[in-house]
């Protein structure tokens, strides 16, 4: 009897033993599972959102910025009238009572967000009823000030504060911080610790971010493309400016726009940024790339003088036409053959010329590939690489056969205005942007001077001037492609106009693009030129810059129809390309100059000169030339 006593105070020692060790581990030693089975039960996470960061333009104008906003949430265990409070709230929240009524009688549920985002008026109106099982969580609403202004390029984000679309997006992860995790305390009877329906957390705020962009030009940028819209009944109008020295941009608008603090309810047509994202063929503002190609592989000089046909050409079998009867002419210059946009005279170029040559100087402007601009949703360049024939070769000299973005065409002009330097577009600040040299400083002087004969009383962009500035630019007037990839649009174009100012010493590179006019002119000439002059105008006038006055000699000199037996020069204090010249018009040229000429052989033509074309003028006033 007494052994059996012991064997059961044995037994009752080790088990309060082995629960007294027990106890102590639970109390004093931690334990991973315990600890989160009392997470689980004393504690609810919710994942919150950081402050984003506000968007800025170059002059620090807010164009994005984060407010404070009021979430409401619910504890459906302390509700206790769930179908009367969700008739009020469906009153002051202005949503469906049922969807109110379902979220507020799951008494399985602790948390439920009943609506995110209220405004201060709002949250002041529900504390005021003393709800029990209500609370509000002060968060961060994404506010855009100027509403419609840069709208596609500014994007918009999500209720969470997420970038959904344009610079939101491309720059999410410097805008907005990782979300930090809040512990929300529950008492014994497993009710959220609030305090006045107040819920408190600690959190980093995002990186700010600094454009580019002068909200003042780009605003005006915007008024002049609805004015053009509606002028001309187009469907559509874009543009883009640019500092031509660094390709920042300065203003990027398309229009029809939308007001970003109602992007979710805007079709998504009105959302696209059609600078970066269309890609089309951009007609004659491409010639100007073309004639880059032929000075860069010697082929012509500004006035090379070309038989034009009368604006007629046959080329494979097809003809190719001048676009209008002003542009028929027997005789040009290249310089004119810019000037007046002539598709035969472009045409009889690129038949001088390899296919492989065209294609790499497209190359190296990008036009093959994306311009890679700091914005989601860029197209890239569409050109198909040789061989070509003769057509193909011809089509593209004047814009067709190659799809491009405006930025593409844009940036390929800012090259031309700063020297020959190609650099990549951006649109968010940065300490520099190195370019790639694409041409050589002397091809891009001959293309500015040329560009600026396109501007003159007779070129085809003498509606972009702007009175007191030598400007720079081409038009562009091409057939829209129709949309099954089969042939055109008849009667449908997108005309455009690229250009810089002043073209002397470049400040602005603007380009302009209006699609489908209708009405008051379908050209170029009188559509994207005008435009381009009045937003010119205003850049211009904004920077403070003066009136530029150029003599004659600066300027390449146009004929309306240059005579056979007289070539016409580009440039009065250098040498001309005088190849190909008879003896009786050299000896008639260099005695109107005062020049005594060296003759080396005295039948055929001229083949070269000492000193040589692009050169200034000898101080002895004599010129060797050499004949053959």
């Amino acid at each position: 009897m007494k052994q059996r006593l012991s064997i059961v105070l044995i037994w009752f020692f080790v088990l309060w033993t082995v629960l007294v060790l027990r106890g102590l581990q639970i109390q004093v030693l931690p334990h991973h599972l315990l600890s989160s089975a009392k997470d689980r039960q004393y504690q609810r996470i919710v994942k919150l959102q950081a402050k984003r960061g506000d968007i800025f333009d170059r002059n620090g104008v807010e164009l994005a910025i984060s407010v404070p906003a009021y979430s409401l949430f619910a504890d459906p265990s302390l509700v206790a009238k769930p179908r009367a409070l969700a008739l009020k709230l469906a009153k002051t929240l202005k949503m469906p009572y049922r969807d109110l009524y379902k979220k507020l009688h799951r008494k399985n549920s602790r948390f439920v967000w009943i609506e995110r985002l209220l405004d201060e008026s709002t949250k002041n109106k529900i504390i005021s009823w003393k709800e029990k099982g209500l609370g509000f969580q002060e968060e961060y609403k994404r506010l855009y000030p100027n509403k419609n202004v840069l709208s596609q390029t500014l994007g918009f984000v999500n209720r969470d504060g997420q970038g959904l679309e344009g610079l939101e997006v491309r720059y999410n992860e410097l805008l907005s911080t990782d979300s930090e995790v809040y512990n929300l305390p529950k008492d014994g009877r497993r009710r959220f610790l609030v305090e006045d329906g107040w819920l408190f957390m600690s959190k980093r705020d995002g990186e700010d971010l600094f454009l580019t962009v002068d909200l003042d030009l780009q605003f005006q940028v915007e008024q002049e493309l609805r004015r053009a819209m509606e002028h001309h009944e187009a469907d559509a109008a874009w543009a883009v400016v640019m500092e031509p020295h660094t390709s920042e941009i300065l203003a990027m608008a398309s229009c029809p726009d939308y007001d970003v603090n109602k992007a979710f309810y805007t079709p998504s047509s009105r959302r696209r940024n059609h600078v970066i994202a269309d890609v089309y063929e951009p007609g004659s503002t491409l010639k100007t790339i073309f004639m880059a190609s032929a000075l860069e592989n010697h082929v012509i000089e500004p006035n090379s003088v070309f038989d034009t046909s009368e604006g007629k050409i046959e080329i494979d079998g097809r003809v190719i036409h001048e676009s209008d009867d002003d542009h028929k002419h027997a005789q040009l210059t290249a310089a004119e053959i810019l000037a007046y946009s002539s598709n035969v005279g472009v045409s009889k170029i690129a038949l001088k010329m390899k296919d492989t040559q065209i294609y790499e100087t497209m190359q190296k402007f990008g036009f093959t590939d994306r311009v890679g601009v700091d914005l989601p949703g860029e197209a890239r360049g569409m050109l198909s690489s040789p061989p070509w024939h003769d057509h193909l070769k011809a089509n593209v000299s004047f814009g067709h056969g190659v799809a491009l973005s405006a930025l593409h065409v844009a940036n390929a002009y800012a090259a031309i205005a700063n020297g020959g330097i190609l650099h990549k577009p951006y649109i968010v600040k940065r300490e520099d942007n190195i370019g790639e040299r694409i041409i050589s400083r002397k091809t891009a002087e001959k293309l500015k001077m040329m560009l600026v004969s396109a501007t003159s009383d007779k070129g085809t962009g003498k509606r972009a001037r702007v009175k007191g500035f030598p400007v720079a630019g081409k038009t562009g007037t091409a057939q829209k492609l129709d949309s099954d990839g089969r042939g055109y649009l008849h009667g449908q174009y997108v005309s455009s106009f690229v250009g810089f100012i002043p073209a002397n010493d470049p400040e602005y590179l603007i380009y302009v693009v209006i699609d489908n006019p209708k009405k008051n002119g379908t050209y170029a000439s009188d559509t994207a030129a005008p435009v381009f002059s009045r937003i010119a105008e205003y850049a211009i006038n904004k920077k403070g810059i003066a009136p530029v006055f150029i003599s004659e000699s600066d300027l390449v000199r146009i004929e309306k129809e240059p005579k056979t037996d007289e070539p016409v020069v580009e440039n009065q204090n250098i040498v001309p390309n005088m190849s190909g010249w008879t003896l009786r018009e050299t000896l008639r040229f260099l005695n109107d100059k005062g020049v005594t000429p060296q003759l080396v052989g005295t039948r055929g033509r001229v083949v070269k000169t000492k000193p040589e074309q692009g050169e200034t003028w000898p101080e002895d006033k004599t010129l060797k030339v050499y004949m053959e």
